[in-house]
């Protein structure tokens, strides 16, 4: 028998419904699975997101769930929020659990709660440029745009190739006024991603 997972609340091929995205109650859909091997110990999910404007975006990502466990409900969020939280109540040493709760509080938009968890991976001793990433977003979204160029600057020290780190670094150079900078930061991220140029640039007439 072949492992089957489905998804309640849409049919495979169908938009998503707003309901499911930031867009509307952000809540998440239940999900059913089946048809694992008899010798399973345990489930791991991992929900990406490949044509997301910023890159390849990793929405869920849950592991150690029982074996017994065989579907998710729809809005089941705080059954993960809770087992990040015994995560690193039991752990604390341990970043798994704080990244599984920053994860969580940046798709709910908790923003605040978000930067706090990210700041504490990075004094943890997490250099992974999705974290310095992460970070700069949020700081962008609250308008603190100097600390937001200053965790996309991190997250490029670590992946000089960073194209999305780039250009949000050139977005919020250009909020402080540096322009030059700016126009700096978005050549390297056309250069590293030219699709970049087209997914968030207007066409420019050469007539013009």
């Amino acid at each position: 028998m072949a492992f089957h997972l489905s998804v309640g609340g849409f049919v495979e091929g169908d938009p998503i419904p707003r309901r499911f995205s930031c867009d509307g109650e952000n809540t998440s859909p239940s999900l059913q699975w089946s048809g694992e091997p008899k010798a399973t110990q345990s489930f791991a999910l991992i929900m990406d997101d490949p044509d997301a404007p910023a890159g390849t975006w990793n929405h869920w990502l849950v592991w150690d769930i029982s074996a017994c466990v065989h579907s998710f409900a729809e809005g089941d969020a705080g059954s993960a929020r809770q087992f990040f939280t015994e995560t690193v109540m039991l752990r604390p040493d341990s970043s798994d659990g704080v990244r599984g709760l920053a994860a969580l509080a940046l798709e709910q938009n908790e923003y605040e709660e978000a930067l706090e968890l990210h700041e504490r991976l990075i004094e943890m001793g997490e250099r992974s440029p999705e974290v310095f990433y992460n970070a700069g977003l949020i700081c962008q979204k609250r308008g603190q745009f100097a600390d937001a160029v200053s965790f996309y600057q991190q997250a490029i020290d670590v992946d000089p190739q960073f194209a999305e780190a780039l250009l949000n670094m050139g977005h919020a150079q250009m909020a402080l006024g540096a322009e030059d900078q700016a126009l700096n930061s978005w050549r390297r991220a056309i250069k590293e991603k030219p699709s970049l140029a087209d997914s968030y640039f207007e066409p420019v007439d050469p007539r013009n």
